[in-house]
């Protein structure tokens, strides 16, 4: 049981320091393009925070798809496995996953824009 306790606390510590990897960078990247082209900085902010929820939502989408593709299910067949399995499972929950960082990580760039 502490174990489990111990391994979840490590996989939050290490989500929201990577979370906070990402939004600070990529303040840093929009500032930068703000300061360089003169564009607003709120508006640069903004525009980051969707492309940045865009890539998670196409990373589902790419998951999902690929699942469900004649090509992926005709190889897995050809490999030995005709079935769902664990690697697939797998997959789709580290889809799932990104997406929910990077939703997270565009939403508080998009925050932090409107708040400027």
């Amino acid at each position: 049981m502490k174990n489990t306790f111990k391994w979840i606390l490590k996989e939050i510590v290490r989500y929201i320091v990577g979370v906070t990897t990402l939004v600070i960078v990529s303040l840093l990247v929009g500032f930068l393009i703000s300061k360089i082209f003169k564009y607003n900085l709120s508006t640069v902010y903004q525009i980051i925070g969707i492309i940045i929820m865009g890539i998670g939502i196409l990373s589902v989408l790419g998951t999902k798809t690929l699942m469900v593709s004649h090509n992926y299910s005709l190889s897995k067949y050809v490999v030995g496995g005709n079935y769902v399995t664990r690697e697939d499972i797998k997959m789709l929950f580290q889809g799932q996953r990104f997406s929910i960082f990077m939703g997270i990580s565009g939403l508080l760039i998009v925050l932090v824009g409107w708040s400027i």
